[in-house]
């Protein structure tokens, strides 16, 4: 590891500010401007190195690379935190104006946004993630939210609380009881949960994220539309039969593998060869097309093919 690289993570390590997804994003971030940097020729760097005609030579690069302007402006976030947690902050200049960085565009006109109806939820056989789907969909929650309420903590009668640990950025919030149809599904929510947490007592919330992707892919829930994945499948495969006929049950049962989202690992299936080469040629397609998303600021799918409104 080039001594920059590891200084940089060090300083990670060390201030660990944001939530986890924050740290994580910044660590990736500052490893890769510190291979940029190397790349471009300047070597030998340390954390304390950093000087504007850095800064100046990383801009130039990123825009000549045609990335998104919001891209951009979060690197330039990640060195802003480089440089103040050095006392350097004078090196980076506070305006990202000052580099000619165009605006970012914070509304869209194409929804990225999955509605949630009656048949979609019928297509879940989990109570409990049906039911934190309904909370997305009554009051519009993000998924963590939704995955970790607890009925008994959050519903203050006209309104309901949500803890910093549910949040994003680690901030609580209250969002107001208005209709009918939000009491009710406050209502089955006690009933289901009691006086825990939607997420069952044997799992952890990993497991039971797991857990709802695999409900929500099979049910069309997912940002990642089916019909695009249907056509890349064998018909025989266990996924294939489960994506076309929604039945995330026929997958569950046909899929061998110790999942500690079902079960708390106590189901077992066998696959095959030929299911494991798949499985594993669809996990490094979708972590080669989600890592040059990141890198260059783009969607992963079009937005305006399909509408999303409730699954993050």
């Amino acid at each position: 590891m080039k001594d920059l690289n590891y200084q940089l993570k060090q300083l990670c390590q060390r201030n660990r500010e944001g939530s986890y997804s924050t740290q994580a994003n910044r660590a990736f971030a500052l490893n890769q401007i510190a291979n940029q940097l190397h790349s471009m020729g300047y070597r030998g760097m340390t954390t304390q190195s950093l000087k504007p005609k850095h800064v100046d030579a990383l801009v130039a690069h990123w825009v000549g690379e045609r990335m998104a302007a919001g891209t951009i402006k979060n690197r330039m976030s990640c060195l802003r935190w480089w440089a103040a947690k050095v006392n350097r902050q004078n090196v980076v200049a506070r305006s990202n104006a000052f580099y000619g960085i165009p605006d970012r565009q914070f509304v869209s006109n194409d929804s990225k946004a999955v509605s949630v109806n009656e048949e979609s939820l019928a297509k879940i056989s989990d109570d409990r993630i049906r039911m934190s789907l309904e909370l997305q969909q009554v009051f519009g929650l993000r998924r963590e939210e939704a995955i970790k309420f607890i009925p008994a903590y959050a519903d203050q009668g006209d309104r309901v609380r949500l803890k910093a640990s549910w949040t994003k950025g680690g901030k609580a919030r209250e969002i107001p009881v208005l209709t009918p149809e939000q009491r009710s599904v406050l209502n089955r929510a006690h009933r289901l949960a009691g006086s825990g947490s939607l997420i069952p007592a044997q799992n952890t919330y990993i497991q039971q994220l797991r857990l709802y992707e695999r409900h929500t892919a099979c049910a069309e829930l997912t940002v990642a539309p089916v019909d695009r994945l249907l056509p890349q499948l064998e018909e025989s495969t266990v996924l294939h039969q489960a994506l076309s006929s929604h039945d995330s049950g026929l997958l569950f049962s046909g899929v061998w593998t110790p999942d500690p989202a079902y079960l708390n690992s106590l189901l077992w299936q066998q696959l095959t060869p030929s299911d494991w080469q798949l499985w594993w040629h669809m996990i490094g397609a979708y972590r080669a097309i989600k890592r040059l998303a990141y890198d260059t600021g783009l969607s992963g799918w079009a937005a305006d093919e399909f509408s999303c409104d409730v699954v993050e």
